[in-house]
């Protein structure tokens, strides 16, 4: 009978889950951005100053910020990133997929630093210019023809887009303006007229099967942004609790907090994370307390990050912190680390 059990970072990864739930609680609430300031909140300096290890909730990320804050305007939930400018913002939900897929194809403003969720992002200016989904592709390509810079690989992967062809020099446009309009239009159809709600996994399958029929490459990774976002949003399309696929940062921390006695691996990840989800809630969202379930989409990510944290971490732009502000409290101290801190340093000192 395959078995799965715990191992001796299963204590250390509760422990960050709670600083990171605290820190976020935190952060929610302040009105003038994110504390990091010399009074630690948490006994833990890594996760205290670097901004990728305060989040337990997908939707507080960073790389969810320029969504979040159109979605939600003055009512965003992040005191210090409230907009009132987005006050309604109403689009059909066709339009809202495909202003999700522009933000996660051009890399989700990713950085890992002070600008996380912004960076080259395009989304603000497309949503105040913009109502809809053609009038966003337009908006988009022409911004692109000028040369503004629209995407961002910190942090996140930019996809393989067809080749480009004589109309569109480059493959992003002709993805974006030719491939994703019918792409969004096509899975909203089949999402509105399938009478049960369709899970995370089976919608990327879903995107997946439908590139594989246009002839273009699977944006696995950039999809899988995508569908979460949707069952972010629209819970009654995508579910959020229903099982996820996972990353390669994911996959290892799943194999660093479980021994794997009998299981295939595939099985073997999924009751793992069916642990996790049993084990932790949201702190925000009561949802999850009625459910007596943690959402996978959010955990998922929750495991990456703390690959991040157990191998100390640290992204560009923190050069100006000390050595002791990015030190982890983690309790697996042989853990290997990575100490991109002094790399960063060395790059900057030359």
């Amino acid at each position: 009978m395959p078995q799965i059990t715990e191992t001796i970072y299963w204590e250390d990864f509760k422990k960050y889950y709670d600083k990171a739930a605290i820190l976020q609680t935190i952060n929610i609430a302040s009105d003038k951005g994110r504390d990091t300031s010399e009074d630690l909140h948490v006994d833990d300096p890594l996760q205290h100053h670097i901004t990728i290890y305060d989040t337990v909730d997908r939707e507080f990320a960073g790389f969810s910020n320029a969504i979040q804050q159109i979605w939600y305007g003055s009512n965003n939930p992040k005191k210090w990133q409230v907009d009132s400018r987005f006050d309604g913002y109403n689009l059909h939900a066709m339009d809202w997929f495909y202003l999700f897929m522009i933000h996660r194809v051009t890399g989700s403003g990713a950085s890992f630093s002070y600008d996380h969720g912004f960076r080259n992002s395009i989304l603000s200016d497309m949503a105040l210019k913009t109502d809809n989904m053609i009038h966003m592709r337009n908006y988009v390509l022409s911004e692109m023809k000028t040369g503004r810079p629209i995407f961002t690989s910190i942090g996140n992967q930019i996809p393989q887009f067809p080749k480009p062809n004589a109309e569109y020099p480059r493959g992003s446009q002709l993805y974006i303006s030719e491939y994703m309009p019918h792409l969004v239009k096509d899975f909203y159809t089949h999402l509105s007229y399938n009478p049960l709600t369709m899970s995370i996994r089976d919608g990327v399958d879903w995107i997946n099967e439908w590139h594989k029929s246009q002839g273009l490459k699977c944006f696995h990774f950039v999809m899988t942004a995508f569908v979460m976002d949707v069952a972010q949003y629209f819970p009654t399309l995508i579910d959020p609790w229903s099982q996820v696929n996972y990353g390669s940062n994911a996959i290892k921390a799943l194999n660093l907090l479980f021994k794997n006695e009998g299981y295939k691996q595939k099985d073997f990840l999924d009751a793992a994370m069916e642990i996790i989800c049993n084990e932790f809630r949201s702190p925000y969202d009561p949802r999850d307390h009625e459910r007596n379930l943690g959402k996978g989409l959010s955990l998922e990510d929750v495991a990456c990050d703390y690959v991040r944290y157990v191998e100390c971490y640290v992204p560009k732009g923190y050069e100006h912190l000390e050595p002791w502000q990015v030190t982890n409290k983690s309790l697996i101290p042989h853990h290997a680390k990575h100490w991109t801190y002094h790399k960063h340093l060395e790059a900057k000192n030359v």
